[in-house]
């Protein structure tokens, strides 16, 4: 997965430039896997690991998919380059159940990629 945002970023950023020094490097027009297209299936796929391997409730909001690991402490599968504070003003349902009582924190799919049961335990561990 590290390799593909590397790529995907390279590729924003040939791509949004006009300077000739930096398409002149490729020596040909850049090109990689999208991420956008591979991303709803990991935002899905991991959920269903965190609730098999720790036995934990899923449910889905604003369509994010969330895991409780704890009586009202909730993990939210985001994008990597998703900014948490953005996506609560934008995401109002999400915020909504946040404000309600539920203590919700973000993981990203390639946290979870990386280290699942460190992220769930990390999020596990706070108050």
């Amino acid at each position: 997965m590290a390799w593909v945002i590397g790529l995907e970023t390279r590729s924003r950023y040939f791509v949004s430039t006009n300077d000739s020094r930096f398409q002149g490097r490729t020596r040909r027009k850049f090109q990689c896997i999208r991420i956008e297209k591979d991303w709803p299936d990991l935002a899905s796929r991991y959920p269903d690991n965190v609730s098999e391997v720790f036995q934990l409730r899923r449910d889905h909001i604003a369509d994010l998919q969330l895991v409780e690991i704890k009586p009202a402490v909730w993990v939210v599968v985001i994008h990597p380059f998703w900014d948490w504070s953005h996506l609560l003003e934008q995401r109002t349902e999400l915020a909504d159940f946040k404000n309600s009582g539920n203590h919700v924190y973000p993981a990203t799919t390639f946290d979870l990629s990386r280290r699942l049961a460190s992220t769930v335990e990390r999020i596990k561990a706070k108050p």
